[in-house]
């Protein structure tokens, strides 16, 4: 339960709202807390800063952030249009999650909010000089805190939006779901059969209550719920599935039929968004890194050095995972869960059968295919030889 707990807080806290919000809320209550600490400042301290000094740190703050702040959110408006041009629009997903970004970006904003609320208190009563010192000692560490998020923001937007750091962020964000899904390829949870549809007819159906893309499940919670009621979850759907308003996602099969908060609370624990994500999408980051090399595969871009590029980062990717290292007690988590297990020839068809399907008549890409279908071969169990072999016989390839 605490990990969906998390896992939620996570998925929330991506959004730059979230931090830039969060930054905002602590310079107001730096502001306001200087009103409590300067009652305990002793009073031969306040007379190092002068009545003049705070207000121009201040105001020269605030003018500048200003500034700065709405000039970075236009280089990041045009790192996205970028990424939709030369990558694929689902690219932007990831620069929207981009964490030096938020972080930059929240320094700024807190910075401007700051100082702007600490100009209003100068005006009032309030503002006594063991308060001016206080907020004097925060504005120096905010000033500071300022000119290191400007060296990164200088670093950083040097490859902001560019076609390799697209594909860095990708491969860093693709790779541990992918692994997670090797090791656990149903989630922990018993595995749900294609003609098992029909388990715990009698118990009761959670549907959807709006359309949309499943984007991640709470298991740990479902796993709680199912204790709780004595019972059973099968879960119909996996993240990534489009789901209509209405559509089956949840049955619940046990000694206790859940009331009707409790369903309400099971639907919840099935998030359901416009857009798919890459959290516990495993087949989501292998389509969007194919949909790189087929936009550098069109006949306007002609670039196939960069879909060779994104073959062997798909082959790094999709490396099997060592079934050794695989704690026994992650094999089966949720012992009350049914969950539909992933199919590994799947991830083959949304990424290497794409791309050849484009670029399979340029020698470089088949060369590059065929290497990467080799190693994955030669590394892999035999589930794993069996969908390289499988992909490479679709796309006409021998595998080297």
């Amino acid at each position: 339960m605490l990990q969906s707990a998390l896992d939620l807080l996570s998925f929330y806290a991506r959004r730059l709202i979230v931090r830039v919000s969060l930054y905002a809320l602590i310079a107001l209550f730096s502001v306001i807390g200087a009103l409590f600490i300067g009652q305990f400042i002793p009073s031969n301290w306040v007379s190092f800063v002068g009545a003049d000094a705070l207000e121009t740190v201040l105001t020269t703050l605030a003018s500048s952030m200003l500034a700065v702040t709405t000039f970075s959110l236009t280089i990041l408006s045009s790192a996205f249009r970028a990424a939709e041009s030369s990558a694929t629009p689902r690219a932007v997903i990831i620069l929207r999650e981009d964490q030096t970004t938020h972080r930059i970006l929240s320094v700024f904003i807190g910075a401007f909010l700051f100082s702007l609320t600490g100009i209003i208190l100068l005006a009032t009563p309030f503002m006594t000089a063991a308060t001016r010192f206080v907020l004097f000692l925060v504005a120096i560490v905010i000033v500071l805190q300022v000119i290191i998020a400007v060296i990164r923001w200088i670093h950083h937007i040097e490859q902001l939006g560019s076609l390799v750091n697209i594909l860095d962020c990708l491969q860093a964000k693709v790779r541990p779901v992918i692994k997670t899904a090797f090791q656990r390829p149903s989630a922990g949870a018993h595995v749900l059969e294609k003609g098992d549809e029909e388990r715990g007819k009698d118990g009761v159906d959670i549907r959807a209550g709006a359309s949309g893309y499943v984007t991640m499940i709470a298991l740990d919670a479902l796993q709680s719920e199912a204790e709780s009621c004595e019972g059973r979850i099968f879960i119909h759907v996996r993240a990534g599935d489009f789901v209509h308003e209405g559509a089956l996602l949840l049955r619940v099969d046990g000694l206790k039929a859940p009331t009707e908060m409790r369903q309400r609370m099971l639907r919840e624990m099935v998030l359901i968004g416009s857009a798919r994500s890459f959290e516990q999408d495993a087949e989501f980051g292998l389509i969007v890194m194919s949909e790189v090399a087929t936009r550098a595969l069109s006949s306007g871009v002609n670039d196939p050095q960069t879909a060779v590029d994104v073959v062997h980062r798909l082959g790094a990717v999709l490396l099997p995972v060592d079934a050794s290292a695989q704690d026994p007690e992650d094999a089966l988590c949720h012992d009350r869960l049914w969950h539909q297990a992933i199919n590994r020839d799947d991830f083959f068809k949304s990424s290497f059968d794409v791309i050849a399907r484009e670029g399979g008549e340029i020698p470089e890409v088949r060369d590059a295919l065929s290497a990467a279908l080799g190693r994955l071969g030669a590394r892999g169990s035999r589930s794993d030889r069996e969908a390289a072999n499988s992909c490479a016989a679709r796309i006409g390839l021998s595998p080297k």
